[in-house]
């Protein structure tokens, strides 16, 4: 259990930050990334989120502090959450496609 939760720790810490900052990457500067095309734009955008996967994966042991244990009230909070979620990833899923949540067709 401590190996499960300390791998989704460090999966959590080091692909959270890049994918938040993407959006903000592409969506604001749509025009500087239209000008560069799509291949480019997205080879440019994914090098920038290896390039913080790994700089955040060297830091893991600094970032994720001391084991808390587990507490298993807040393991249920989490599986209700987990289950909203997925509900509503298939509501989305009718109306919005991952691609524009990626932003390809802006580009």
């Amino acid at each position: 259990m401590d190996s499960f939760r300390f791998i989704l720790g460090v999966l959590l810490v080091i692909s959270l930050p890049p994918g938040v900052f993407m959006w903000f990457a592409v969506h604001p500067f749509v025009g500087f990334w239209r000008r560069r095309g799509v291949v480019m734009s997205m080879i440019a955008i994914a090098a920038f989120f290896i390039v913080s996967i790994a700089g955040l994966y060297a830091v893991r042991t600094q970032i994720m502090g001391r084991d808390l244990g587990t507490n298993a009230v807040l393991v249920g909070l989490g599986l209700v959450l987990i289950v909203t979620g997925f509900s509503i990833l298939r509501n989305r899923k009718k109306h919005l496609k991952s691609s524009i949540l990626a932003g390809i067709p802006e580009i």
